[in-house]
């Protein structure tokens, strides 16, 4: 590890997946999120804990999905990075 200043945590995706343009991301997102539906549907869910690294877009369509409430527990990285600390 060299000395120096460090580089801010990177919080979320790195390409904008969920807004993109690009006609296969779409595709790909518009697959995913059908198959995660069908599988929320299959399934008796009762708790759902997303272990995720991103901005919460999965977390709110389950939560939109199940018609529940979701209590977000923001990441140690995230917290850091908004109170302009080191992670």
């Amino acid at each position: 590890m060299t000395q120096g200043k460090r580089r801010p945590p990177i919080a979320g995706n790195i390409s904008p997946k969920y807004s993109s343009k690009n006609f296969i991301a779409k595709f790909l997102m518009k697959r995913f999120f059908r198959d995660l539906d069908r599988l929320l549907c299959s399934i008796r869910v009762r708790k759902v804990l997303d272990v995720g690294c991103g901005e919460g877009h999965v977390s709110q369509h389950i939560a939109d999905s199940l018609k529940k409430v979701l209590r977000p527990l923001p990441s140690t990285m995230v917290l850091c990075e908004v109170k302009g600390f080191d992670a």
